[in-house]
């Protein structure tokens, strides 16, 4: 928990004050701020929590400058983040309702919007699609790789990243790599 603040704090020493992290991991078990501290740092980074650590970046100065770099090619996600994070208002993806009814799934940071197709939306019990954006929310939308849309109406996840790539031509030219392709 120590070392991922740290990470955090050399990251953005304004938004992951060392005061505001030990505030936000102050309570609950080291897994459950561990994996707060982890969620925090793939947003930021958009680096998955279960990358293998090889060569130089077991080096914490190393590592901490690769991060840096990652955080700069994405935008800096960072900046205008509010502690503690909100991953519904706040987090990499968001639901909207598109033209004609669609259902959409827009990346906040490149702002591609994607149509959930009609054979991928979510069903309810009776088989009927959940076309109402208010029975649908995003899990785990600290991550590029991992996000999925529930629903309240099913136990049924559509993986958010079977719909395409949410990253812009221009991201794509210039050497942003895609986490689950990496």
């Amino acid at each position: 928990v120590e070392k991922l603040r740290e990470i955090l704090h050399s990251v953005n020493k304004v938004t992951f004050n060392m005061y505001v992290l030990t505030a936000m991991t102050k309570t609950g078990s080291k897994d459950s701020k561990t994996e707060t501290l982890c969620n925090l740092l793939e947003l930021i980074s958009g680096i998955d929590r279960d990358v293998s650590l090889l060569g130089d970046h077991r080096h914490l100065p190393t590592l901490c400058e690769t991060l840096r770099g990652e955080v700069e090619k994405l935008g800096h996600r960072d900046q205008n983040l509010v502690i503690p994070v909100d991953y519904e208002s706040a987090g990499v993806y968001q639901l909207c309702q598109g033209s004609e009814g669609a259902i959409q799934v827009m990346h906040r940071f490149s702002k591609i919007t994607v149509d959930i197709p009609a054979d991928k939306l979510l069903k309810d019990q009776t088989g009927a699609p959940i076309t109402d954006i208010a029975h649908l929310f995003i899990t785990k939308n600290w991550s590029d790789k991992d996000a999925m849309v529930g629903s309240t109406k099913t136990i049924q996840t559509l993986g958010i990243n079977s719909l395409g790539t949410f990253l812009h031509p221009v991201a794509l030219a210039v050497g942003v790599r895609r986490r689950a392709e990496d």
